[in-house]
């Protein structure tokens, strides 16, 4: 009979020892720890937390999920919550926003683990969310999505994001009412810089003609770097006359500002052709594109630094 006591306070003491062990892990993971209550109140909460969303522990304890889930994630988040109240699913995996509540900072990005403590239990269970910082692997993505869309050379749109944005405002035409257009250009004579001075002086002209460009179009215009020396520009709104406008201010302006100087060995000028997406028979990414290619070099054989407007070709009469 003496041993039972004595079997009592081991298994005391190993309660106490995984309790003590469970705290350790608790406070010491490098990951976000918080249980809710049935109110979805905050009733723990471990450093990393403190961390992630750069307040004080106190600050956190009785903190609601409204004070610290962003609005526009809060829907989502008591979705998962009531799933998993449900029974719906043991765990469940999400990405939300959280918002600092000390600090003035973004939102914070992070992952999301969530499960339901005592599992199969009855009444109101509390849940354990797991919270990662997801910070910088949002912008790893973000960086090497911008790799993906952008122009190494200039920061401008490639050609895929240029075809996306325009098959997109075809898109809209087709719904709304044709309207815009497309504008291509290239530098005139730009080969003989490359031939003559090399590819950094090629390199140092192409940017400065895109810097050029860039500084003469409004902030809802769309412009690329096809590759090489040309360039593709989406006037999304202009007209005929507005098009035309915008053709000759970029002739007058590399013209004007690009200037002579010993990596070129002459006057710097482009030759553009504009496309009318309203005047254009068909519609299409790969035809615009053509369309306003088959402008700019009229404009080459007109003499170069000047700009054309491509003029479908009537159609045949049946005889």
């Amino acid at each position: 009979m003496a041993s039972l006591p004595l079997a009592r306070r081991a298994r005391g003491r190993g309660a106490r020892r995984a309790d003590a062990e469970l705290r350790a892990i608790f406070e010491t993971a490098p990951i976000g720890h918080l249980v809710l209550d049935c109110e979805d109140r905050i009733v723990l909460a471990n450093p990393a937390l403190e961390r992630i969303v750069g307040a004080p522990r106190h600050m956190l304890t009785s903190c609601s999920l409204d004070a610290l889930v962003h609005p526009e994630d809060l829907p989502l988040l008591r979705i998962v919550l009531a799933e998993l109240r449900h029974d719906v699913c043991a765990t469940l995996e999400t990405e939300i926003r959280l918002r600092p509540l000390a600090v003035r900072r973004d939102p914070v990005p992070v992952a999301v683990h969530a499960a339901v403590l005592e599992p199969g239990g009855r009444g109101p269970r509390r849940v354990l969310l797991q919270v990662l910082d997801a910070t910088e692997r949002k912008r790893a993505e973000a960086q090497l999505q911008h790799m993906a869309d952008h122009d190494p050379l200039t920061g401008l749109l490639n050609r895929r994001s240029f075809e996306r944005e325009l098959e997109r405002h075809i898109a809209h035409m087709r719904r709304y009412g044709a309207e815009g257009a497309a504008i291509v250009l290239d530098v005139d004579r730009f080969k003989p810089v490359n031939d003559t001075y090399g590819h950094g002086a090629g390199d140092r002209l192409i940017v400065r003609v895109a810097e050029l460009v860039r500084a003469r179009l409004r902030t809802t215009d769309a412009i690329a770097r096809l590759g090489g020396d040309e360039f593709a520009i989406l006037l999304p709104k202009a007209d005929r006359a507005g098009a035309e406008a915008v053709a000759h201010s970029l002739v007058e302006t590399v013209r004007a500002e690009a200037g002579t100087d010993g990596d070129t060995g002459g006057p710097i000028t482009i030759s553009v052709g504009v496309a009318m997406l309203d005047e254009h028979p068909a519609p299409s990414t790969a035809a615009i594109i053509a369309a306003a290619d088959l402008a700019m070099y009229e404009a080459k054989r007109a003499g170069r630094n000047g700009y054309a407007v491509f003029v479908a070709p009537a159609p045949k009469l049946a005889i």
